[in-house]
């Protein structure tokens, strides 16, 4: 630990990483859990930090692999996998390129504007003890 107090980071005491989680249900039944942490001991390999679950099976991701449980007649199914390899390096390349030559954003206002919005439902219903509905 830092001599603040806080976890080390490769942004030293410039950081607000901390953890958050939250629960989206949609109304088709199926619903979606997201654990984000940097300050938990426990890697979330057991639990995953993305699952989706729906009647047909459920899909838990980590970073780096993830796992598919499908309903079978003998119990589950589970499938394991590598997940692809990100390309966070893109997405920051293009806005620089944005920011610097008026290249087009990959991912502009409208595009991220929904993800923001479910992220900031979480934060509302956690304040008003009750599920908030998506407008987006």
């Amino acid at each position: 630990m830092a001599k603040t107090g806080h976890w080390q980071t490769k942004w030293g005491s410039d950081t607000n990483e901390d953890e958050g989680f939250a629960v989206v249900r949609f109304d088709t039944g199926q619903w979606l859990s997201l654990t984000v942490t940097n300050i938990d001991a426990n890697s979330k390999s057991d639990r995953g930090q993305l699952e989706i679950t729906g009647t047909k099976g459920s899909y838990i991701m980590n970073q780096g692999e993830f796992k598919l449980i499908v309903p079978s007649k003998n119990g589950v199914t589970i499938k394991t996998g590598s997940n692809r390899p990100g390309k966070q390096e893109l997405y920051y390349k293009n806005l620089a390129d944005h920011l610097l030559n008026g290249e087009k954003l990959i991912i502009d206002g409208p595009w991220a504007r929904r993800p923001i919005h479910i992220l900031d439902l979480a934060n509302k219903s956690v304040k008003a003890g009750k599920a908030q509905m998506a407008k987006y």
